[in-house]
């Protein structure tokens, strides 16, 4: 790595990487330490470093993608459920308490797999007027055939 790398961007690059391992272990991993070698870690060009970053973080977050709603094990060996990166207004959960999690009951039997009921997310961030955003994302997805039951919003 270059001695070059201001803090900031070597702490985004740790979370990266951490993210990486976190998501698609010794793999993902290696192939963004790779993608790095190629054409990043040799300059000292900002510009160079910012592309890198961004893309290393796209590979992370596509990988993670795959992955929400679904249990993946800690380095401490506990497990715990994947969550998305971003609500759907683009605000990053990157954050200490940016949403809340909860689970909503489903009949299930829509689609492409029969389910008991779908992981909810809900953004706590504020919006640029100050107002709580309020989107929410569920997991898997609602499809045609789905039905909640309980008390409670979809």
């Amino acid at each position: 790595m270059t001695a070059a790398l201001p803090r900031s961007d070597a702490q985004f690059l740790d979370r990266i990487e951490a993210d990486a391992l976190a998501y698609g272990g010794e793999q993902l991993l290696a192939d963004i330490r790779a993608e790095a070698a190629a054409w990043a870690l040799e300059h000292d060009d900002p510009a160079r470093w910012s592309a890198y970053l961004a893309v290393a973080w796209q590979l992370v977050d596509a990988h993670r993608a795959d992955l929400v709603g679904q249990l993946v094990p800690t380095p401490d060996g506990r497990v715990r459920v994947v969550t998305p990166a971003r609500c759907p207004a683009g605000h990053s959960w990157d954050v200490p308490a940016p949403w809340v999690a909860s689970w909503v009951g489903c009949r299930g039997g829509g689609g492409h797999r029969d389910h008991k009921g779908h992981h909810r997310w809900k953004c706590l961030l504020p919006n640029a007027d100050g107002d709580e955003c309020g989107k929410i994302v569920l997991y898997p997805a609602v499809e045609e055939g789905c039905s909640f039951v309980g008390i409670g919003e979809g």
